[in-house]
């Protein structure tokens, strides 16, 4: 229960109902919230800033709201946390649990593959 988490903040709504019905799939950790927090991730060292005007359009025909824009890479981050939980999929700690492995992959990926393209050609011209 919500009011069993340990935050002094937390109150309990018992009349609280998830947006859609729960799957029947693992919990823990929250997959979208990993891969989307380390394509984010990415994209942020990649760039070298969080600042990004772009939008998101689902082909979900039951969505409300069709176009998501967003000015940060986090933004986007944050609402698929988010949206896992009021959705009724995840709690809460396994979507912020997945986010820091996504940006955990995302930071070693960038350092072990991710390399100027001269040295990337300077190795594979020393093994000719």
């Amino acid at each position: 229960m919500g009011d069993q988490d340990g935050n002094p903040l937390t109150d309990v709504d018992p009349n609280w109902q998830p947006l859609i019905n729960t799957p029947n799939f693992p919990e823990y950790p929250s997959g979208h919230a990993d891969i989307s927090s380390a394509i984010s991730h990415m994209l942020q060292l990649f760039f070298g800033s969080d600042v990004l005007n772009f939008q998101m359009t689902t082909t979900n025909t039951m969505a409300l709201q069709k176009t998501r824009a967003f000015t940060h890479l986090s933004q986007a981050e944050q609402e698929v946390v988010d949206a896992r939980v009021y959705s009724g999929i995840h709690y809460r700690h396994s979507d912020t649990t997945a986010r820091k492995q996504g940006r955990h992959v995302a930071n070693w990926v960038f350092r072990h593959y991710f390399r100027p393209v001269d040295e990337a050609k300077d190795e594979d011209d020393s093994e000719n």
